[in-house]
């Protein structure tokens, strides 16, 4: 069935990048729905927003069983949140997801593998971070250019035209690193390849969960910082 896509991440002037992202959805067959991937993960993990209003993050089924590290329990529940589509916040916008992207995270060296499709958005100064929204705006919602231009001072990364007619945008703005408390270790999820990683390269990353008081979602991708054991 075809697809509509938009590929994204974050860049500095030094060759350096964060994450990947893919923001796909099916056009013809009468589906409407959305979903947000990060290439690193390969397409196991995705953000599933269902023209339904059912939403969710979830893992492939049977993916955490064959690829948790052999220190967690195994579980058949894929999901990591579930929750209904948001209130708008304005007349025909509904702010769906957050990225966000420190510019601490911005350090894996840019390859040549990687699709010539994807929108690079310039990383922010230093102690600040870019923030990526994906917003749904409804057919007859009244938009000057793209959400919030005006507003809110951001950029243009790309849109989707659904089949419904609402359009699924993309932007970008800088914004400063807002504090948040860490997970409990058991809230953590360590893969089979984290065992091999080598904590010297500093290039350990991670992707943190959060809720945001309007509704939406996000997920801030961070590199993981590493300090050896006191003797």
């Amino acid at each position: 069935m075809p697809k509509q896509s938009l590929r994204f991440s974050v860049r500095d002037a030094n060759g350096n990048r964060a994450a990947t992202w893919k923001l796909v959805t099916q056009t013809g067959g009468g589906k409407h729905d959305v979903y947000l991937t990060c290439r690193a993960l390969g397409g196991k993990l995705k953000a599933s927003l269902h023209e339904s209003g059912s939403w969710h993050v979830a893992f492939v089924r049977g993916f955490l069983n064959e690829n948790l590290d052999d220190g967690h329990p195994k579980r058949q529940d894929p999901y990591i949140d579930r929750w209904p589509r948001p209130s708008e916040i304005g007349p025909g916008l509904t702010l769906a997801y957050r990225i966000v992207v420190p510019t601490s995270g911005v350090n894996i060296r840019i390859e040549d593998t990687l699709p010539e499709s994807i929108v690079w958005i310039p990383a922010a100064p230093d102690g600040k971070a870019v923030e990526i929204d994906v917003v749904f705006t409804a057919p007859d919602a009244v938009v000057s250019n793209w959400p919030g231009r005006n507003s809110m001072n951001t950029e243009l990364v790309g849109k989707l035209v659904l089949g419904n007619h609402e359009t699924v945008w993309v932007v970008h703005r800088v914004v400063d690193v807002a504090g948040f408390n860490l997970p409990s270790t058991a809230d953590l999820t360590w893969l089979k390849s984290g065992r091999d990683v080598n904590l010297a390269d500093g290039n350990i990353r991670a992707i943190l969960f959060a809720n945001s008081d309007d509704g939406s979602r996000v997920m801030i991708d961070c590199a993981v910082e590493t300090k050896p054991k006191a003797t």
